[in-house]
């Protein structure tokens, strides 16, 4: 799985987020947009910044477990 999203560094004001991730929308509901990134076989989910986090965490938890259970080793 691969997943495309913005991402901020910490600090950034509330607003600021917000009206990206607005604009992001506005343009992720565009249907040319959608058509574009459908025929790259991507789903468009878009939603909110908490949401995301959450996709993120899943992920990395998904994979952390994965590496363990296969015993692989960072030097």
């Amino acid at each position: 799985m691969a997943f495309f999203g913005l991402i901020a560094p910490t600090g950034v004001p509330a607003p600021v987020i917000e009206r990206i991730n607005k604009a992001t929308a506005q343009v992720l509901s565009q249907p040319d947009v959608r058509e574009k990134l459908g025929a790259q076989q991507a789903i468009v989910v878009g939603g909110s910044p908490e949401q995301f986090k959450a996709v993120i965490l899943r992920e990395y938890e998904r994979q952390h477990r994965a590496v363990q259970a296969v015993g692989i080793k960072l030097d």
